[in-house]
């Protein structure tokens, strides 16, 4: 058991490489995330949040006040922007997996509008939005300093419009004058993309594997590093780099794919920790089990337990 605890308490990297962000262009994929301004609410006539929109390739933003973050609200605030971009709706729209943007509300939008909306499963979430989020929070708590007044509602479009007319270090543009072909050439000739080099896979298909605790689709272990439960290595994507798609025991697909780092071969694909036993049959030679950081209980017999 302590060779099993060692791959469980083994590091789990954060940072390493992965599959670069295909820009396709200005209108192509936005990006949306929420901010928290809740403790200011009573400074802005109720308004609580504020939903970001960055265009990923253009880094325009949109800037939209929240009562709540209610599916009608968010999708009320959505349509919005869509109806203000002069490009119309993206073809493509990604967030984090937050239930303001995982309802019918939003749904219907996506629908009409015909937008490929999906979300990721890392801890990284929507990162370019993200970002985003961190240079409008610092503009707005020097403005609260400055001022001495948390009252962010009227001033929020003149944010916008500052990080918009800013040239911004990755496209070395301004945003809002990024609107045409030519200009769509000029950034992709300033961004620099690194290169990286195509490897043998680390793992085979048929492979044992644990996840990282870092793969927020799965931060419910109850260990510091590595799941408990294991999963079969399915399919490898030749994409840069490498790539997983994995199956749980019961022959279910995960949901997303995964990067090297994010697994762990190991060396004891048919051992489980038990959690607590439930009740013992002398009669039958079995017990009923919980097992430890799977939602599952199982009857195995009394002598396959290894102690």
């Amino acid at each position: 058991m302590e060779a099993i605890a060692k791959e469980l308490h083994a590091p789990a990297r954060r940072i390493y490489n992965r599959r670069q962000v295909q820009l396709g262009g200005i209108n192509d994929t936005w990006q949306m995330d929420l901010m928290d301004f809740q403790k200011y609410k009573r400074d802005n006539s109720g308004f609580a949040f504020i939903l970001l929109v960055i265009d990923i390739f253009t880094k325009f933003i949109w800037l939209r006040p929240l009562k709540d973050k209610s599916g009608p609200e968010v999708a009320k605030a959505l349509r919005n922007i869509i109806h203000s971009c002069p490009f119309g709706p993206p073809k493509n729209l990604q967030s984090d997996e937050g239930k303001e943007f995982l309802n019918k509300y939003c749904e219907e939008i996506y629908k009409k509008e015909k937008i490929n909306f999906y979300h990721v499963f890392t801890h990284l979430k929507a990162a370019i939005a993200e970002r985003a989020i961190r240079t409008i929070k610092s503009k707005l708590y020097q403005h609260f300093t400055a001022k001495g007044s948390y009252k962010w509602t009227e001033i929020l479009q003149n944010v916008a419009n500052e990080y918009n007319e800013r040239i911004h270090r990755t496209t070395k543009m301004a945003p809002a004058l990024i609107t045409n072909r030519q200009d769509e050439k000029r950034v992709y000739h300033n961004l620099k993309v690194p290169k990286l080099s195509i490897k043998v896979p680390k793992f085979k298909v048929g492979d044992t594997v644990r996840i990282s605790k870092f793969k927020a689709v799965f931060a419910k272990g109850y260990t510091p590093n590595w799941s408990t439960e294991l999963f079969t290595i399915d399919k490898i994507f030749k994409t840069l780099p490498t790539t997983y798609e994995l199956k749980d025991e019961d022959g279910n697909l995960i949901k997303g794919k995964f990067y090297e780092e994010e697994l762990q071969r190991t060396e004891y694909p048919t051992t489980y920790l038990i959690e607590r036993v439930i009740s013992k049959n002398p009669k039958n030679k079995t017990m009923k089990v919980k097992w430890l950081g799977i939602d599952k209980i199982s009857t195995i017999p009394l002598d396959s337990v290894v102690k």
